[in-house]
């Protein structure tokens, strides 16, 4: 039996300090479902204003502005996140200081839109149990390249692990995939979802800039490192952004500085081209001895270091050239209709610890020359700038791939679909069948 004196001795003044999640979660939740819902939107950061939690919040915040509509809109992010958006007026919430408030407005909420798993740190339960009567949309952050959410529950590691990753991949209502083609892998990954295939919010950028404030879209960076870049490029040099995917073990450090220093540093020293380095946001905290190794040569070699937090859609304005491995980026880039180059240097080492997602109508040699040696690299980057050998495959494979490849009109589609949702009085006691993705086109 709990002892409640002793439970209320030890209740923590924030949600963030350890609690009784196992006890206290099911009776927050229970008062959750019951809880009176209002046309408000959350919109949940997980670690970084980027992505399409941004780029969703950024839109639907112009759509609200234009229609003038009664529908709050909220980000929800940590204290230095909510203070760079209130300080340009935007609507914003902490998890952190005056945490009450914002459960409150969570309670409240009609919908929640999300860019990544919602279980990874030890206070999530208590801001999922204040969500459980809204409906949930997944978003997510990358076209799915390598198995995750319920897929790679056959990969995790122990009994909390699993009963987390179930229990958030089941738990969307809605799920946003690219295009048609990987609206299947969306279902395979959170079973319980309605896929639509809208295109992603966060490619609207890419696409049509000009419908995002720039004085918005630059939220969160580190301006003193794009400016640089801006300056590189407007003195005529060649931008090679590098972006090598999450490095899942320490048993792959060893390999990927032994494959990506040489490359990094040769590829500095060409003439006219600056290079930048953006390692995965993930890298900074579960890697973080690999990260400090990385800046210090970054430093010495002349290599422009970007935070593994930043968000990576503005570097892709800026870059002439991609190289990359396994990471998803490609897919985005791609939509810049600019040469790319992969590196896989430790493919067997790389698959063993995990799986990647082949689409039967796929083949990247299509889109970028594939290398696995540095100087390779440094060889065929330097003639995809000099002269980009598959820029036809790459504007198919844009097309093919993204469902807002010419229109940008990914968060419109998103708009439509939550006035459809606050319309229909959609909600998670009452599942009904959404229209087909044409329908959400309208103006």
């Amino acid at each position: 039996m709990v002892d409640i004196r002793e439970s209320e001795k030890s209740c923590p003044q924030s949600p963030s300090c350890s609690m009784q999640g196992a006890f206290w979660g099911p009776l927050l939740r229970d008062k959750a479902k019951v809880w009176k819902r209002k046309n408000i939107i959350v919109v949940i950061g997980n670690g970084g204003f980027r992505g399409n939690t941004k780029y969703a919040f950024l839109s639907l915040w112009r759509f609200l502005n234009k229609k003038n509509r009664m529908t709050e809109l909220y980000y929800v992010g940590n204290d230095q996140e909510v203070s760079f958006l209130q300080s340009v007026g935007l609507p914003a919430l902490s998890r952190e200081h005056e945490w009450q408030q914002t459960a409150l407005k969570l309670l409240k909420a009609r919908i929640a839109l999300y860019g990544d798993h919602d279980f990874v740190t030890e206070d999530r339960w208590f801001w999922q149990a204040c969500l459980e009567g809204a409906v949930k949309i997944q978003l997510w952050h990358g076209v799915p390249v390598k198995r995750g959410g319920a897929e790679y529950l056959s990969r995790t590691e122990d009994y909390y692990f699993f009963t987390g990753l179930l229990y958030d991949s089941c738990g969307y209502h809605l799920a946003i995939s690219e295009s048609k083609i990987s609206k299947s892998i969306y279902r395979a990954c959170f079973p319980q979802a309605q896929v639509l295939a809208f295109g992603s919010v966060r490619n609207d950028l890419l696409v049509c800039p000009k419908q995002f404030d720039s004085r918005l879209w630059r939220l969160g960076l580190q301006e003193q490192i794009f400016r640089y870049l801006e300056g590189e490029k407007q003195k005529g040099k060649k931008i090679v952004l590098c972006c090598p995917t999450y490095q899942e073990s320490n048993d792959i450090f060893d390999a990927f500085i032994q494959a990506w220093i040489p490359a990094l540093s040769q590829l500095a020293a060409l003439p006219g081209v600056c290079v930048a380095l953006k390692m995965h946001p993930n890298d900074e905290k579960e890697a973080p001895s690999l990260i400090k190794k990385v800046l210090c040569f970054c430093r010495s070699a002349g290599v422009v270091y970007i935070p593994c937090s930043e968000d990576i859609h503005p570097y892709y304005t800026l870059a002439d050239c991609l190289v990359t491995d396994y990471s998803s980026v490609w897919l985005d880039y791609i939509l810049m209709r600019r040469p790319l180059v992969f590196y896989r240097a430790y493919d067997n080492l790389y698959k063993s610890f995990r799986d990647l997602i082949t689409y039967p109508s796929l083949d990247i040699n299509e889109v970028g020359p594939l290398c696995v040696h540095h100087r390779e690299v440094v060889e065929r980057v330097k003639a995809e700038l000099e002269q980009p050998s598959r820029l036809e495959n790459i504007e198919r494979w844009a097309v093919m791939f993204h469902r807002n490849a010419r229109d940008g009109m990914a968060g419109r589609r998103l708009w439509n679909l939550i006035r459809w949702i606050f319309d229909k009085k959609f909600s998670p006691d009452h599942i009904v069948r959404t229209e087909g993705e044409e329908y959400y086109d309208r103006d």
